[in-house]
């Protein structure tokens, strides 16, 4: 899971990663109507955050962040199996 923030006077792309208390105070604020589910929510984000890598990316230029992005080594098959137990997922090509 990526947080990204963008700010347009910087080039080189910064990404960090970040725990699973970190991830879930991020996701919890962006979600929509946390407060309807058990636990006002809180389980499902910390959840969610447990089982996948997470990580804040400051984007720069957008050449530079796809690179960034793609040397990261994460594997969606490997955060399926982690997650859901699936071994394999369908790739779906972009553009």
């Amino acid at each position: 899971m990526f947080f990204v923030s963008q700010d347009t006077r910087r080039h080189e792309p910064v990404l960090r990663r970040v725990s699973t208390a970190e991830a879930a105070a991020k996701l919890y604020v962006s979600t929509l109507n946390a407060l309807a589910h058990e636990a006002r929510g809180l389980d499902a984000v910390v959840r969610v955050a447990s089982h996948v890598p997470c990580f804040v990316l400051q984007a720069g230029d957008l050449e530079s962040t796809c690179k960034l992005m793609a040397a990261t080594d994460i594997r969606a098959s490997d955060v399926a199996d982690r997650v859901c137990g699936i071994s394999r997922i369908a790739r779906i090509p972009i553009g």
